[in-house]
C-alpha cells in the first residue's frame, strides 16, 4: 500500500501559524534583549541579507519556487537564533509573552551586593 502526500496548506493548520507568530515576536524580544550576545542577534539580519542579495539557491524567476527559498532561510534563520539564544533569556521573554506584559529587558542575574556591616559602640 503507497502512502499519498498531499501538500496541504497551512490556512488548515491553524495552529502552525500562531506557533510561527509567537516564535516571530519572541525573536524581536530576543533581539532587544542586551543579555543575548551580538552573535547570537546576527544570524537574522545575515538571513536577511540574503533576501536582498542577487544570489539565490533558486532563481526568483521561477514562480512560487524563488521565492520558498526565501522563506526557508528566514524560517531557519530564526530557528537558529532561538537556539542559540541564552535559554534563561528565552524562557524570561516567553513567559513575558504569555502574560501579555509590554517588553523590559531581563533583570541582572549576577548583580552582587557587597557592603561591610560595622557596630560601632
Amino acid at each position: 500500500m503507497a502512502m499519498v502526500l498531499r501538500p496541504t496548506s497551512w490556512l488548515m493548520r491553524p495552529w502552525k501559524i500562531a506557533t510561527l507568530w509567537r516564535e516571530m515576536r519572541l525573536g524581536t524580544r530576543l533581539l532587544r534583549e542586551p543579555a543575548v550576545p551580538l552573535w547570537a542577534k546576527a544570524t537574522l539580519p545575515f538571513a536577511l541579507l540574503y533576501l536582498v542579495s542577487p544570489v539565490d539557491i533558486l532563481p526568483d524567476v521561477i514562480p512560487g519556487l524563488g521565492e520558498m527559498d526565501d522563506l526557508v532561510i528566514l524560517y531557519a534563520a530564526l530557528q537558529l537564533f532561538l537556539r542559540v539564544s541564552p535559554s534563561i533569556a528565552v524562557r524570561f521573554h516567553q513567559s513575558a509573552i504569555e502574560r501579555r506584559q509590554k517588553f523590559s529587558a531581563m533583570p541582572p542575574s549576577d548583580v552582587v551586593i557587597d557592603a561591610d556591616f560595622t557596630r560601632e559602640g
